[in-house]
């Protein structure tokens, strides 16, 4: 199946993938805020796990002013590159590692923390 990237169009918009009834969304590995203005992202590590195929790997592109807000997920400390767009890259908390967030390095990420809430 074709992986598709999910894309914010608009300004000031808040997606919060913890409120989309689980597996409404299918087969996205990026996640798109870049837009006119502002966007902010909620998800976290389950959402993470049924959005993707096997790999339970997000990438979060946008701009700066845009921010992610998740937790359960502890910074690796490690940067990807890919097409250009530099990530850090955060792994969920548990010792199993079910799923990585990639976020693009000029996406505030102040709101990403280790706390599971």
């Amino acid at each position: 199946m074709e992986t598709r990237p999910l894309r914010q169009q608009g300004e000031g918009l808040n997606l919060d993938l913890t409120k989309i009834k689980q597996n409404s969304i299918q087969d996205i590995e990026i996640i798109d805020l870049t837009g006119n203005g502002d966007n902010i992202l909620a998800l976290n590590i389950h959402d993470v796990i049924d959005i993707t195929n096997d790999n339970n790997i997000v990438r979060v592109s946008g701009e700066s002013g845009d921010k992610v807000v998740s937790a359960g997920w502890r910074d690796t400390g490690t940067d990807k590159v890919v097409d250009g767009i530099t990530y850090d890259v955060f792994k969920d908390s548990s010792d199993a590692t079910l799923a990585e967030l990639w976020v693009d390095q000029d996406i505030d990420v102040a709101g990403i923390t280790a706390d599971i809430l």
